[in-house]
C-alpha cells in the first residue's frame, strides 16, 4: 500500500495485515488499470450503486460469504454506503472517512466544472493536462482553510518561466 493508507493499514496498524486480510481492488472506470475510459471513447456514467454492484460481484467470484468491515475513505466511503445499504448481510460494519452520503449542492457544481474542463482538453488533445486540472480543482474544493493556511502560508515564489508557485 502507499500513499496515506500506508499509515492505516498493515503490520501493528489500525486495519492490521497481521490479524485482518485486506481486499483492495480498483473501481470500474478508475484511474488504474481497469476498463476506464481510453482514448476519447465514451464511456458510461457508473454510480456508487454500480461500484457497489461490481464488489459484490468480486466477493461472489472470491467465494467470500461476507466481509468483517468495508474501510473506505474519500470515494471509498461513498462506494461502502450503498453496499452495507444493499448488502447489510454481507458486511458486518462500515468505516467510512472523508465521506458522505450525498454531495453537497457546491460539489454538485464543482464537479461540473471539473467534466467541462475534461471535456475541452480530451477535444484539443490534451487529456492528461485535463485530468491534473480537474483533480487539482478539486482537491481544492474539499480542503479546510486551515489546511490551506499552514500549507500555502510563506509568500509565492516566481519561477523562471514567470509563473507563481506557492511552497508546498
Amino acid at each position: 500500500l502507499s500513499g496515506w493508507w500506508s499509515d492505516v493499514a498493515g503490520p501493528g496498524r489500525p486495519l492490521d495485515t497481521h490479524r485482518y486480510r485486506v481486499l483492495s481492488f480498483d473501481y470500474l472506470g478508475g484511474s488504474g488499470e481497469t476498463s476506464g475510459p481510453r482514448d476519447s471513447q465514451p464511456f458510461p456514467s457508473v454510480s456508487t450503486y454500480d461500484q457497489a454492484e461490481l464488489l459484490l460481484r468480486l466477493l461472489n467470484h472470491l467465494g467470500i460469504k461476507a466481509l468483517r468491515a468495508i474501510a473506505g475513505g474519500s470515494y471509498g466511503g461513498m462506494v461502502a454506503l450503498p453496499f452495507g445499504e444493499r448488502y447489510p448481510e454481507r458486511v458486518g460494519r462500515l468505516i467510512v472517512l472523508c465521506a458522505s452520503d450525498r454531495p453537497h449542492p457546491l460539489a454538485t457544481a464543482w464537479r461540473c466544472v471539473q467534466r467541462e474542463i475534461v471535456r475541452i482538453t480530451l477535444a484539443s488533445g490534451r487529456a492528461a493536462d485535463g485530468l491534473k486540472l480537474a483533480r487539482a480543482l478539486a482537491m481544492s474544493t474539499y480542503r479546510s482553510s486551515e489546511e490551506f493556511a499552514a500549507r500555502f502560508a510563506g509568500p509565492p515564489a516566481q519561477e523562471a518561466d514567470h509563473r507563481f508557485v506557492f511552497p508546498v
